[in-house]
């Protein structure tokens, strides 16, 4: 489990992603109850991670709903 705090933007991204890339063998979940703030960046980060199979607890109703936009954004058709 990964406990994320304060705010998620291009610069967090780029190093939870080093960090999930690590973790291959096991199931992972990002627990987001002390993120403050979403950038774009990090909103379809957690989109890919999640399409991924990565597990987000404590999401927020708004980044959510933001992550449900940007997966219906994506569908073809």
């Amino acid at each position: 489990m990964f406990m994320l705090s304060g705010r998620i933007d291009a610069q967090a991204t780029a190093e939870l992603m080093r960090l999930l890339k690590l973790q291959t063998h096991c199931d992972v979940v990002v627990d987001l109850r002390d993120v403050t703030l979403v950038a774009r960046e990090g909103v379809l980060f957690l989109a890919r991670c999640e399409a991924d199979g990565v597990t987000l607890a404590n999401c927020t109703r708004y980044v959510r709903e933001w992550l449900e936009r940007e997966s219906d954004s994506s569908k073809p058709g």
